[in-house]
């Protein structure tokens, strides 16, 4: 929540429900820009290329995640935004674990590269990781608990947290890639710039 103190204290936050029946002042966090607009590249659908992107911790399901799909050969999950000390703890033939991310094109590459993003987080308040994959044309799979995250967008696909109702919901992204990759680009992302147009007008506004 983001909350700005003037004479009198304005409440802005990124979800209706963070308010909690307070006046104040909705915005759409971003941190996309032009270069998430670029050059899209077609997805290879030949195989199951999962990706996830976030910190290592338990909070976020990455975890749980790993042990759902080590085993399954048809599936490859790429990991982006491991430290040192996790990355060693992790040996798996289907998983590949890189190093946190920090140049963007290098980030943008990662979701090219893939073709299905997962969020497996037990709890979530604004995930910049969906907003980052709707914008590369890329479906994005969460978790039955963060499913209030979806709000009006497309191309977003909830599962249950077991391999069954994973593997049914990968399975059905991809026999449906083509018409999904058409519903997503009908999203209206927010992008950075007007993220901070609005905060500007609340700023001055009070």
């Amino acid at each position: 929540m983001f909350v700005s103190m003037a004479k009198v204290s304005t409440l802005i936050s990124c979800r209706d429900n963070i308010l909690m029946g307070k006046t104040g002042h909705l915005v759409n966090p971003s941190q996309l820009d032009n270069f998430w607009k670029e050059d899209f590249q077609p997805p290879k659908t030949d195989a199951i290329r999962l990706i996830y992107v976030g910190r290592l911790k338990k909070e976020k399901g990455i975890f749980s995640l790993i042990d759902m799909v080590k085993n399954q050969k048809e599936i490859k999950l790429t990991v982006v935004g491991a430290s040192e000390d996790v990355d060693k703890k992790i040996n798996h033939q289907n998983i590949d674990i890189i190093k946190i991310v920090n140049e963007k094109r290098k980030l943008i590459e990662f979701y090219d590269q893939n073709n299905i993003t997962i969020l497996p987080s037990y709890t979530e308040g604004y995930p910049m990781v969906v907003l980052e994959s709707l914008s590369r044309q890329r479906p994005v799979i969460i978790f039955k608990e963060i499913e209030h995250i979806i709000l009006e967008r497309k191309g977003i696909f909830v599962a249950d947290r077991n391999l069954d109702s994973l593997l049914k919901t990968i399975n059905y992204i991809m026999d449906n890639y083509k018409s999904i990759q058409l519903s997503i680009k009908s999203n209206k992302l927010p992008d950075n710039e007007a993220f901070i147009n609005q905060m500007q007008k609340i700023i001055l506004a009070n």
